[in-house]
């Protein structure tokens, strides 16, 4: 499993604006070349959050975590605060596209004159 680590990284700094932080342990993990540590199935205690958001790459590989003794019996999950999100989701905060109009950029001007037009 891949989790996201990097306090700059854009899921996040997102996050932390709609008032959540990373959790401790998820924070101590580290990956010095992708800044996304991998865990293994055994690691999977690490995972203990106040809300667990996971996207499975397959309906097949969220059927092996969701069998897990050592997942079912994470707190998240058995308090029904883990939460599936789909891989479009994720893809989305992993690869944010808009810029705000007043950050310089080659989208800028074009974001500007978007913002301009008026809406019926």
């Amino acid at each position: 499993m891949t989790t996201i680590a990097n306090p700059e990284d854009f899921a996040v700094r997102l996050i932390n604006q709609l008032g959540f932080v990373l959790s401790p342990t998820v924070s101590t993990l580290t990956d010095d070349v992708t800044q996304q540590p991998t865990i293994s199935y055994e690691q999977i205690e690490s995972l203990d959050a106040d809300v667990m958001l996971v996207a499975h790459a397959s309906p097949d590989v969220r059927a092996d975590l969701e069998s897990l003794p050592l997942f079912v019996n994470l707190p998240p999950v058995q308090d029904d605060r883990y939460v599936v999100v789909d891989l479009v989701a994720v893809s989305a905060l992993r690869t944010p596209m808009l810029r705000h109009p007043s950050r310089p950029g080659p989208t800028g001007p074009r974001l500007r004159a978007c913002s301009a037009v008026k809406r019926r």
